[in-house]
């Protein structure tokens, strides 16, 4: 049994169909990318499976278990993270207090035990505090803890929102343009910090993105999304020389982009 299933997921805005039975398999781990042209339906699918949009027909299984349609915080506690194109995080706040942001759910003593102080809230506390130390050394920021977020570079800002996706413990992340204005190194620094997330804590990626070069590099798996219609998936190597996909998408990229 495949970790996310998307079968026969349609979707309609008014009169313009933006996903139509759309279906993918996604397993433990795997590192996978969802590419089209612009207007393709690939932010709506996402929206979609992190219960922002609901869908008109078909259905979403995580492990088997159905949760179409459920809110985002419901899919959150279930284990689907995201991040967005544009940056969500706290500009004022430090690293990690972004990073305790994300882990505040986790927190389950009540907000009376902790204004009185007692004992499981201290410890709780603190073993949040411990988490997102975790987290920031394992992305790499544990030396930037006390920096304040608006002060990072772009590349790094990215870094930390991955941190704090992953301090709900997903099973699977949900990534829209994950390196979007970013240069090669910190395309690099990303990917790397992609292969620890997916190999070490065995977290299905699932992202969306436009820098072909990145795409074919990293992807275990592509799907191709045009006019709402799936009409490709596979390896890079088979997506890259598919003359339907080169007709809908990879030839009318600009050749700077699209090179692989």
């Amino acid at each position: 049994m495949s970790l996310l299933q998307i079968v026969d997921v349609s979707r309609a805005f008014g009169g313009l169909l933006a996903l139509d039975q759309v279906s993918i398999s996604i397993e433990k781990g795997q590192l996978l990318s969802l590419i089209g042209p612009n207007g393709a339906g690939k932010t709506t699918l996402i929206n979609l499976i992190s219960g922002y949009y609901r869908l008109d027909k078909g259905k979403i299984l995580l492990n088997g278990k159905d949760i179409s349609n459920q809110k985002p915080h419901v899919l959150r506690k279930a284990g689907i993270a995201r991040t967005f194109q544009r940056s969500e995080l706290f500009s004022s706040m430090t690293v990690v207090e972004n990073i305790l942001v994300g882990l505040h759910n986790g927190i389950r003593t009540n907000l009376l035990s902790a204004g009185i102080g007692l004992r499981k809230a201290r410890e709780e506390e603190e073993a949040k505090k411990k988490k997102a130390m975790e987290i920031l050394d394992f992305i790499g920021m544990l030396e930037l803890r006390d920096a304040r977020a608006i002060d990072l570079p772009l590349g790094l800002r990215k870094v930390l929102e991955l941190g704090r996706a992953i301090a709900i413990a997903p099973k699977v992340l949900l990534l829209d343009e994950p390196v979007g204005g970013l240069n090669e190194t910190e395309a690099l620094h990303l990917e790397q910090i992609f292969k620890r997330i997916c190999y070490g804590l065995e977290v299905a990626i699932l992202l969306i993105e436009h820098n072909m070069n990145f795409v074919m590099r990293v992807s275990e798996k592509i799907f191709v999304l045009d006019y709402g219609k799936k009409i490709a998936e596979g390896t890079p190597q088979e997506v890259k020389t598919n003359p339907i996909v080169i007709e809908a998408y990879l030839g009318k990229q600009d050749a700077r982009t699209s090179r692989c």
